[in-house]
């Protein structure tokens, strides 16, 4: 709970901590600082259930076995069979995936030959939409399938999802690709806009709190004043004594 924007584990330890406000971290961000707490520290630290280091726990048995562990071959395709899979059947132009098409001319030979009811096993990564991923039907390999339309911009899981929401709150009972990266354009130019009052808003703080730390003493003048307004000069006394020179 240490990063800015944390939830908390529940509402009560959240209280009125604005989450929204201080988040500060992007998802690619938020990923490279996981990999760096999970390589560079938990690692490395002494786990509480075995008392020594994951890392050397892992290194002592390597070394039992009698050879190393089978190598990745294909390490694009071995980081793909963990995205999310899903199974599509192929059309005239190419494959059809939550109203997007995706085409390239290697599904050519396949869209000639094609079984209407064959499925083919997709692979979709959820941050990048640009483009996904089709099993050979007869070997081990993908094939990577861009937009049909590649002047489209490359968007995520969570921007489709919240542009079909805003689409079937206009009450459209129809929308195609075209609606939702239009949706899409138009959400990220919100997002743009309130970023950038944001910014304008945090300068205009900044700027306010220099003012008042470049005049701590303000508070003390008024002080003075309002003592000096109390003052009444009868009391003054002359002096028992006086030296003369």
């Amino acid at each position: 709970h240490a990063l800015p924007g944390t939830t908390f584990s529940n509402p009560v330890e959240r209280g009125e901590y604005n989450s929204n406000s201080h988040a500060a971290l992007t998802m690619r961000e938020l990923e490279k600082w996981l990999i760096h707490v999970i390589v560079g520290q938990y690692h490395l630290d002494i786990h509480s259930m075995i008392m020594e280091p994951p890392l050397s726990r892992f290194r002592r048995g390597i070394d039992l076995l009698p050879s190393l562990p089978a190598q990745v071959t294909n390490e694009k395709s071995f980081l793909i069979d963990f995205l999310p899979m899903m199974k599509r059947t192929i059309q005239r132009h190419g494959f059809v995936i939550d109203h997007i098409n995706y085409f390239c001319n290697g599904l050519i030979p396949w869209i000639n030959s094609r079984d209407k009811n064959k499925s083919f096993i997709i692979r979709r990564d959820p941050r990048d939409l640009s483009r996904i991923y089709v099993l050979h039907p007869k070997e081990t390999n993908y094939l990577e399938v861009p937009y049909r339309n590649m002047g489209r911009p490359s968007i995520t899981i969570w921007e489709h999802k919240e542009s079909l929401r805003r689409i079937k709150e206009k009450g459209l009972s129809y929308y195609d690709e075209a609606t939702i990266f239009k949706t899409i354009s138009e959400m990220r130019i919100i997002v743009e806009n309130a970023t950038k009052e944001t910014k304008i808003e945090r300068k205009k703080k900044a700027i306010l709190e220099n003012i008042r730390e470049k005049i701590p003493h303000t508070n003390d003048k008024l002080k003075r004043t309002k003592e000096l307004q109390k003052y009444d000069p009868a009391e003054i006394k002359p002096f028992d004594e006086i030296e003369e020179w």
